[in-house]
């Protein structure tokens, strides 16, 4: 019942905050990306203050993954057209954003060293989505009284059902005794999480707008990869370091209590959610560049393959291949 509350609570949450930020026509992906985005955002923060980091770490990597897979294949697939992205220049920073925290993976943390390299990196991200964004020449629109209120609506449903999910995840899991938190979000929450967008982001295939609903798409992995992450490893090292801050009497003291308070990176999320991204990212390129429009034959095999990489993800722990 928890995970029913805070999947409508989501749903309501990510709805209002589209309608409230982004034009019916789509020609503001940007906007758009945010407004899916902060459901997601809200429940790997609440993971981490509630002290399910690897859950966090599992919300971000799996959510990105169905911004690239799932919901592409659901939106060409709801298209009568083949379809080439708006905002194309942004496409290519995917393989960079997925290919940081796959380095970083082989210490089996995430740092805040590696938290200030996804920030630099998505600070080019912005430059180069708003220098996009200029040259479509798309209008820029303010957010009136009334829509700042509805914004205000939704990130306050986004924190409830953010709360509702980290416990309802939790409990799930102890309640099963096999399945972590991390599995539980990767199997069941991120896909529900998705949920809001698929409506949204078909109609405006339905009306002739695949480009700007995919550009949304790829919006919200990179705010998941550039952004939200790295917001998550700096609030855990801060949490962990809070409370030791007054034996540090030297910057090295300090450096190694930061470097200790790293995030722990889940080996299921790195090994699937974070390669399957780097492939998602290379497959970015060519889209971007204009040399691969993609089809509904490619739809079906992206909605395909993300049902085999929760499958994959579900059987490699159950198995014990790799560690929950």
């Amino acid at each position: 019942m928890l995970l029913v509350a805070a999947a409508l609570a989501h749903y309501t949450a990510a709805r209002v905050a589209i309608y409230a930020l982004s034009r019916a026509d789509g020609a503001d992906p940007g906007r758009r990306a945010v407004g899916q985005w902060l459901p997601i955002a809200a429940t790997a923060i609440g993971a981490i203050l509630l002290k399910q980091p690897e859950m966090a770490v599992s919300v971000i990597l799996g959510t990105s993954v169905a911004s690239l897979a799932l919901l592409p294949g659901l939106i060409v697939l709801a298209s009568a057209n083949e379809a080439l992205p708006s905002n194309p220049r942004a496409w290519p920073f995917i393989l960079p954003a997925a290919l940081l925290p796959l380095m970083a993976g082989f210490s089996g943390h995430l740092g805040w060293g590696h938290a200030v390299a996804m920030l630099l990196l998505g600070a080019m991200v912005l430059m180069v989505w708003l220098h996009d964004r200029q040259d479509a020449s798309v209008p820029s629109t303010s957010i009136g009284t009334s829509r700042s209120g509805l914004v205000i609506v939704g990130i306050a449903l986004a924190i409830g059902g953010a709360y509702l999910a980290v416990k309802a995840t939790v409990a799930a899991s102890n309640e099963t005794r096999l399945f972590s938190p991390a599995l539980v979000a990767s199997i069941i929450l991120n896909p529900l999480l998705m949920m809001p967008t698929i409506g949204t982001a078909s109609t405006l295939a339905q009306n002739g707008h695949t480009g700007r609903a995919l550009s949304a798409m790829v919006g919200t992995a990179l705010l998941n990869l550039c952004l939200l992450l790295p917001i998550a490893i700096l609030l855990h090292v801060g949490l962990q370091s809070a409370d030791k801050l007054k034996a540090i009497q030297t910057t090295r003291d300090l450096l190694n209590q930061l470097s200790a308070a790293a995030l722990p990176y889940p080996m299921a999320a790195w090994r699937i959610d974070n390669v399957l991204l780097v492939v998602l990212g290379f497959a970015a390129i060519p889209v971007a560049m204009g040399r691969w429009a993609i089809s509904r034959l490619d739809g079906v095999l992206l909605a395909l393959g993300f049902l085999a990489y929760l499958i994959a993800t579900a059987f490699a722990v159950l198995w014990g291949h790799l560690p929950s």
